[in-house]
């Protein structure tokens, strides 16, 4: 299984959640490249702080004439449940 490390930074306020659209090697207009199912998971960047991440949807942006998917967003939900912001990166695991 590998994972990939997206590099960009979020910070959420306390009590406050955010939905996040993640693609691999495509752009934000139409998606990207379809792995299947993946795990994603918001990695806050300081210790002893947690943030809530919901299970990944895949949006299906594009199919192939034979009926495969070929490109997609995967969309998670990403919660604040402490009481100070936390700033976070984002980690997904795919086959």
């Amino acid at each position: 299984m590998a994972i990939v490390y997206f590099p960009a930074v979020f910070t959420l306020a306390p009590g406050r959640s955010t939905v996040i659209s993640a693609w691999l090697n495509g752009e934000p207009e139409s998606g990207g490249e379809y792995h299947g199912p993946v795990v994603i998971t918001a990695i806050p960047t300081g210790l002893h702080q947690r943030v809530l991440t919901s299970p990944v949807d895949i949006k299906i942006t594009a199919r192939l004439p034979g009926g495969f998917t070929s490109k997609c967003k995967y969309e998670y939900r990403v919660d604040n449940i402490e009481s100070f912001p936390v700033s976070f990166t984002n980690h997904m695991h795919k086959d």
